[in-house]
């Protein structure tokens, strides 16, 4: 039987200054939150906040996954975009708790290098690897790269991504074309890439970072940002379709 889940996660909204993100075990072998605050840097230009987080970890309810057969990814692959800090990071040291590999992309050397000595640190084990995943000529040469010199990859994580702050008529259409890869092109191809080795394999795991601005009223914030995950959401519907034809 196939057992290949594609699942959007989204985040939940608590209070005014604090936002839960979690991760809902939906035929997925993991579940675990963090949490974060918001900056309260101004922006200078509009005298708005600053949509930048502090990331801040809370390790208590997923420590205890490793004891749960349920959550054992011992033997398993991750592949995590954006995985040297931020969101990514935590996704990242939540699935090493639970036992799997890491492999992390990203594009900066510097983020790479602390990331890796991070998981290094910690006792996990994990390889770093710098392309542009909005670049699917690029991608598809390291993705068989890492699969040559690791393995298949048994967990897709697609999480790049970022916000766009200013207003949407003041913003390059450069800027634009740049986030809309990012946060949907490189998850469409990378999605692509992996599936049919999954397929083939019968098993595969992917999540799509989602978020509740796919449900929420249109807003003049970011009017990008909620229909690109309206998106990720009808996407990886219609993935889970395909895998289960």
């Amino acid at each position: 039987m196939c057992t290949i889940s594609v699942i959007p996660c989204s985040n939940i909204f608590l209070g005014k200054n604090c936002e839960i993100i979690t991760f809902f075990k939906k035929g997925f072998d993991f579940s675990f939150k963090i949490a974060w605050v918001k900056s309260s840097e101004t922006d200078m230009t509009t005298n708005s906040p600053v949509s930048k987080f502090s990331i801040t970890y809370s390790h208590s309810n997923i420590k205890k996954l490793p004891e749960i057969p349920l959550f054992n990814l011992t033997g398993k692959r991750a592949l995590i975009t954006g995985g040297t800090h931020g969101l990514g990071q935590a996704m990242a040291e939540g699935l090493a708790i639970a036992g799997a590999e890491l492999v992390i992309t990203g594009t900066t050397p510097s983020k790479m290098d602390e990331a890796i000595a991070y998981y290094t640190n910690k006792g996990y084990k994990a390889t770093g690897y710098l392309f542009d995943v909005t670049n699917e000529i690029d991608a598809a040469n390291y993705i068989d790269i890492i699969t040559k010199e690791l393995g298949n990859i048994d967990i897709l994580v697609n999480n790049a991504g970022y916000g766009l702050t200013g207003e949407f008529d003041k913003i390059s259409w450069e800027e634009h074309d740049t986030f809309i890869n990012v946060l949907s092109t490189s998850a469409i191809a990378l999605t692509r890439l992996f599936l049919p080795n999954m397929i083939d394999r019968k098993y595969g795991r992917i999540v799509n970072v989602s978020s509740v601005a796919a449900f929420s009223p249109p807003s003049s914030i970011q009017p990008l940002y909620g229909p690109i995950k309206t998106f990720m959401n009808r996407f990886s519907d219609g993935i889970n379709c395909l895998c289960f034809r």
